[in-house]
C-alpha cells in the first residue's frame, strides 16, 4: 500500500510541477540553491572542527559529537543535492528523470556533474552513515566522511556555477 501511494503522489507532484510556469520554477531552484548555500557554510564549518580531529578508536565526547554533526550534515547536503535541487533544475529544463539514478546519469550527461560515479559513492557513504546506529559503528567512518565531505563540497561549487550557466540564473 505504500509503494502505491509513493507513486500516486510522485504522480501529483510532476502533474503540479508540469503546470507551474518557468518563472515559478526558477523561483524555487533559486529558493533551493539558497537552502543548500547555508547548508554548505555550515558543512564547512563542521569539516573544519573535524579536520583538527585525528582519525583513531577511542575519541572523546566532543569529539564524537562534532563527527556526529559532521555526518548528519553531510547526509543533508548531499540529499539536498540529489533531492532537492536535481528535481528543481530538471524542472526548469523540463526533464524528469525518475530515480536517484536517472536524476545523476542525467546530470552528467548534460554537464552537470564530470563524474557521475562520484555522486554515487557519496549517495552510499551517506545510506551507510545514516544507517549506523552505534557509535561505535559510525566511529570507524569518520575518516571517510571527512575525505567525501571535502569532495562534496567542491562537487557543489561545481553545481551551483553549473546550473547558474545553464538555466540562465
Amino acid at each position: 500500500m505504500l509503494f502505491s501511494i509513493k507513486i500516486k503522489t510522485d504522480c501529483v507532484k510532476s502533474l503540479i510541477f508540469s503546470f507551474i510556469g518557468r518563472e515559478n520554477k526558477v523561483l524555487v531552484l533559486k529558493s533551493n540553491l539558497l537552502i543548500l548555500d547555508k547548508s554548505v557554510d555550515i558543512l564547512a564549518h563542521s569539516l573544519s572542527v573535524c579536520s583538527k580531529i585525528e582519525v583513531k578508536s577511542h575519541y572523546e565526547l566532543v569529539e564524537l559529537d562534532a563527527f556526529e554533526a559532521l555526518c548528519a550534515r553531510f547526509a543533508r547536503s548531499a540529499d539536498l543535492v540529489t533531492q532537492k535541487i536535481l528535481p528543481s533544475v530538471f524542472a526548469v529544463l523540463q526533464e524528469n528523470p525518475k530515480t536517484f539514478l536517472d536524476r545523476v546519469n542525467f546530470a552528467e550527461k548534460i554537464g552537470l556533474f564530470n563524474d557521475a560515479e562520484q555522486i554515487k559513492e557519496i549517495r552510499e557513504v551517506r545510506n551507510i552513515i545514516a544507517h549506523e546506529y552505534t557509535l561505535d559503528d559510525i566511529s570507524k567512518h569518520f575518516g571517510v566522511v571527512v575525505e567525501y565531505t571535502t569532495i562534496l563540497l567542491e562537487i557543489i561549487r561545481s553545481l551551483v556555477i553549473k546550473i547558474k550557466k545553464k538555466v540562465n540564473l
